[in-house]
């Protein structure tokens, strides 16, 4: 009886993959079959120990697959939790949609650039997260990735679920579903931060491009700024004050003064509107400038200012002008009157701050005020010269500002909230030096002696300034150009009459300029004394003007009365 059940056992498995678990289950079945009716005796004949020693084998076998089993489900379970927080917890969010652009599945970061929960948004229609003016975009963008199948991009503006709207990359491709459906699987990258960048370069573009046009036409004012008021002067050096042409000259030459100041506005534009810095403390400024922007107004300005501000290296008129531009501003956009604050503190700036400076310390002035606000749209251009949304507005003044600022080696940032007001932050770099006081000007003329050489290319100005020194008892001679001016000057020392000084304009058309020319004038008199004159400055020349060979600088248009008093110092060994 064994002997014939072994034989039925052995010939359904003879040849068979022994190693598959459905086999090694339906030979323990078979096997435990065979056996249960077997009489004792039989089982205990000599065969039968074999298909019980087979039995048992199969049974560690398959409790070894058994586990093989259960490691290979951990092992799965694993990975779909890798995959599952790889996909959640991307930095780019993960779109599903379907053709008509729903959303049938969406990652955790994707519905947080959505500001939304996931379970709220699935079987939602994306196109509600995208900008009106964009949604066009989109539906091309879905159309063209579902046409051609091959991987689409496009960028849209979209708005999320708090109104905070954001710049995105769409990265699409066609993808067919194991339902046999057409979808559109679609990675989501926030550039905001990438636009800002590429638009403040472009408007750094545009200000170098409006600074080099604004730079020139700022130099040929200032040319005719320094002649026109130099005529006026001795003109009225001839007159008594009741003398009927005394009072329009004097009126004449305060508007030539006031039109320097717009003057000094287009400076601000040109690479070479390097400010003269001196290190100055900002307390008082900061209380004039902003006093002055209100009065008049039904705006108050409280004014919160450190006692112990630090001092900053900075050109007190140009900073003067920054305060003021913004508090106006500030004030206009509160035309129902109110309160704006002037605060003023020192900070010190930490590496990795939002904030494109580098660590250190800096002084902070941030004005606030509970305006009109301003749209994000707009927030993005307030920088951009000649945009402006004031029917009466230049768009001149933050454009200044920002100019300035960057000028300083700070920066200017804003936060605004339509409806509820705005804040603008400046920071400027701490001076390392001490404090300097600027002496009272001369109010008429220093007389000297000497021989003194007037190299400009402007024939007005040479002219004018060869009046001004003749009336001061200097002797005078003229040169165009650097290379002239080096000509005269080593021909009077080989004839024993050297020049006692050299004014030298910094940039001459088509020629050399006072920079170089001063270089060479130095090799052939060590003890040149040179002033350099300009309308404006490429090379921080005028704030620097020592590293340079030059003795001392003056910014056109400057005082007759300026002009002697630097000289007489200058000639009689009394300058600093």
């Amino acid at each position: 009886m064994a002997k014939h059940k072994k034989d039925i056992y052995n010939k359904k498995f003879r040849g068979k993959d022994l190693d598959n678990i459905d086999n090694l289950r339906k030979r323990a079945e078979l096997l435990h079959q065979l056996t249960s009716d077997i009489p004792l005796d039989e089982l205990y004949s000599e065969e039968m120990p074999k298909l019980i020693h087979d039995l048992q084998v199969h049974q560690i076998e398959l409790e070894m697959q058994n586990e093989e089993l259960r490691r290979i489900q951990s092992e799965l379970e694993n990975s779909r939790t890798k995959y599952v927080d790889l996909y959640d917890f991307a930095p780019v969010g993960y779109f599903t949609f379907n053709d008509n652009g729903l959303i049938l599945n969406v990652n955790l970061t994707g519905a947080k650039q959505l500001a939304a929960e996931r379970v709220r948004i699935i079987d939602t229609p994306f196109i509600h997260y995208v900008e009106r003016e964009d949604r066009d975009a989109f539906y091309l963008h879905l159309r063209t990735t579902l046409n051609t199948g091959y991987r689409q991009n496009c960028e849209l503006k979209l708005n999320n679920k708090k109104d905070s709207q954001f710049s995105a990359r769409l990265e699409s491709i066609r993808v067919r579903n194991p339902e046999g459906d057409d979808v559109i699987r679609t990675s989501l990258t926030d550039i905001t931060e990438t636009k800002n960048l590429e638009y403040q370069l472009r408007h750094a573009q545009n200000m170098e491009s409006i600074g080099t046009l604004a730079g020139g036409i700022a130099h040929d004012f200032n040319n005719l700024f320094t002649a026109a008021l130099n005529y006026i002067f001795l003109s009225m050096g001839h007159l008594t004050q009741d003398h009927k042409a005394y009072g329009p000259l004097k009126d004449a030459e305060s508007i030539l003064m006031k039109a320097t100041g717009l003057s000094q506005q287009l400076l601000t534009f040109s690479k070479g509107g390097s400010p003269v810095r001196k290190t100055i403390s900002l307390i008082k400024l900061i209380r004039k400038s902003a006093t002055f922007a209100v009065s008049g107004s039904n705006v108050m300005c409280d004014l919160i200012i450190s006692e112990d501000l630090w001092p900053v290296e900075a050109d007190f008129l140009q900073i003067y002008q920054v305060i003021h531009n913004i508090v106006l501003n500030a004030s206009q956009s509160m035309p129902d009157g109110g309160t704006l604050s002037v605060n003023a503190d020192n900070f010190f700036l930490e590496a990795g701050a939002d904030v494109p400076l580098p660590e250190g310390r800096y002084v902070t002035i941030q004005i606030t005020d509970h305006g009109i606000g301003i749209s994000h749209d707009q927030l993005q251009r307030i920088f951009e010269p000649y945009f402006t949304t004031k029917q009466d507005g230049s768009g001149l003044g933050l454009a200044i500002s920002y100019s300035i600022i960057k000028n300083h080696g700070g920066h200017i940032s804003v936060t605004s909230s339509p409806g509820k007001g705005s804040a603008f932050t400046v920071y400027l770099p701490v001076s390392h030096h001490t404090i300097t006081t600027e002496a009272i000007a001369a109010m008429t003329l220093v007389p000297g002696t000497g021989r003194i050489l007037i190299m400009d290319d402007d024939e007005a100005v040479r002219s004018s300034l060869g009046l001004i020194l003749k009336e001061c008892g200097y002797e005078v001679a003229y040169s165009t150009n650097g290379h002239e001016a080096v000509e005269k000057y080593e021909k009077a020392m080989e004839q024993s009459s050297p020049y006692d000084a050299v004014l030298m304009d910094l940039t001459i058309l088509g020629g050399m300029g006072g920079t170089e020319a001063v270089r060479i004038l130095r090799t052939i008199d060590p003890d040149v004394k040179a002033v350099v004159l300009s309308g404006y400055s490429n090379d921080s020349v005028l704030s620097n003007f020592s590293d340079y060979g030059f003795s001392e600088a003056l910014q056109k248009p400057f005082s007759p009365e300026k002009l002697s008093e630097i000289l007489s110092n200058l000639l009689t060994g009394t300058s600093d």
